[in-house]
């Protein structure tokens, strides 16, 4: 796109600043000959006529899907110019150099670019109608209570995260859970809500219901207290019911629905640490998420020890021996670190 005014080329250098600009591979330095060249009131007439005439020739007005957006552009630039140039005839009228570089720019944008100012304009109704999003965490031995923008309520178990929106779509609540969490959540037959983790994303309409699902954990569980729930991975859906419960490998990619007391898998809420054939691993990974006091580290190897137990708001020490006493695995104690081996 070459700037032609009255059959006569701009000045070789700021008709070379001009074209990288309508290429969009300006630099800073070709902004400053262009704005330095608007200093010239001849060269601000051209300036004028060579953006009225692009105006008129540009493929860029097409960008402007309705007449009401042409004439609101029209508009919009007019005053623009018409400020800028009153402001420059007034003689008691002092810019700063900042100020001149920010209107001109504008300016530049405005006058040159249709296509720019049409999807700021865009951008600008994206950014009015873009969601906010709220995030929340619990760290180590924390529980934490929160309520959603539709009264639904959300227990998020230690190191965990959520995020959701501020406020909900008229058609969908989603929510973003990294760790555990037991959702509570309102009746709502017209929007459906979803939480998604890194492997599956589980729909319902009003229940109540736990996902635990964590990275460094691999078992993911989702237990349905009350309700029904719809869990969707990769390459399986599955519906549960209450006391029902899917129990989904990550390192197999298999997945069974059992038979569950769904309050048990609940019971963490109220400071109860259940085990139900619980492959050891995943034991110390609860166990290091609910006291914060104290880390248990399981030595590299390979264990088959599953654990089954339900400890009522114990101590952390109470808990450990008993794992040690039916795994008879072997502990070493340094500080508030305990050590877990087999003597083999």
């Amino acid at each position: 796109m070459t700037l032609i005014i009255n059959s006569k080329p701009l000045r070789e250098k700021v008709q070379q600043a001009w074209s990288h600009f309508l290429s969009n591979s300006y630099t800073n330095k070709d902004l400053s000959v262009i704005l330095e060249s608007l200093m010239d009131d001849d060269d601000f007439l051209e300036f004028y006529e060579s953006s009225e005439r692009e105006w008129n020739l540009t493929q860029y007005v097409a960008l402007l899907e309705t007449e009401a957006d042409r004439d609101e552009y029209r508009r919009q630039a007019t005053d623009l110019l018409s400020a800028y140039d009153r402001s420059r005839k007034n003689k008691n009228f002092k810019i700063n150099r900042f100020f001149y570089m920010t209107v001109a720019s504008i300016i530049l944008l405005c006058l040159l670019i249709p296509s720019t100012y049409f999807l700021f304009r865009k951008k600008q109704q994206q950014m009015e109608t873009a969601v906010s999003y709220i995030e929340s965490t619990t760290g180590l031995g924390e529980v934490k209570t929160i309520f959603l923008p539709d009264n639904s309520k959300v227990t998020l178990n230690a190191n965990s995260y959520i995020s959701y929106p501020a406020k909900f779509a008229d058609n969908d609540r989603e929510i973003v859970l990294r760790g555990e969490a037991l959702f509570d959540v309102a009746h709502d037959p017209e929007r459906p809500f979803h939480v998604t983790t890194n492997e599956i994303k589980v729909m319902v309409f009003g229940t109540l219901f736990d996902v635990k699902a964590y990275d460094d954990d691999n078992l993911l569980l989702v237990s349905v207290a009350s309700g029904k729930v719809g869990v969707v991975t990769s390459d399986m859906q599955m519906t549960l019911l209450p006391d029902e419960q899917i129990k989904w490998d990550k390192t197999t990619g298999k997945s069974e629905k059992l038979a569950v007391e769904a309050d048990k898998y609940l019971s963490w809420t109220s400071g109860t640490l259940y085990f139900n054939r619980t492959p050891i691993r995943e034991v110390v990974n609860m166990i290091n998420r609910r006291y914060s006091t104290m880390e248990v580290i399981l030595a590299d190897g390979e264990y088959s020890n599953l654990i089954s137990g339900e400890f009522d708001n114990k101590e952390w020490k109470a808990v450990v021996t008993s794992i040690i006493y039916s795994t008879r695995l072997q502990f070493k104690q340094e500080n508030n670190r305990i050590f877990l081996f087999n003597d083999k």
